[in-house]
């Protein structure tokens, strides 16, 4: 059984962009940087969501108390730690 879990967008940015080291987070914005500019060489406009930046962030790693379902749980584990590669994270 695949365990369903939830993160809103806000709680999802706050993670990608404001958590980790200030290495990680400005190698995070580098990365989405370059991948909008690389996007520019083939068209003439580029757009980007957060679904988009959802789908390319590395879900494992998001701590679980970021998701809906463990807000006030008071743990130091990520997705991972706890349910390996059965679980589903929605983007709300």
């Amino acid at each position: 059984m695949i365990n369903k879990l939830t993160i809103k967008k806000g709680y999802f940015l706050e993670w990608y962009f404001n958590t980790g080291q200030d290495t990680e987070k400005a190698i995070m914005r580098l990365e989405l940087a370059n991948d909008i500019i690389n996007k520019l060489f083939e068209i003439d406009i580029v757009t980007t969501s957060i679904d988009d930046i959802f789908e390319f962030a590395n879900k494992d790693a998001i701590p679980l108390n970021y998701c809906n379902e463990y807000l006030n749980e008071d743990t130091d584990k990520y997705i991972f730690d706890r349910f390996s590669n059965n679980y589903d994270l929605k983007l709300i």
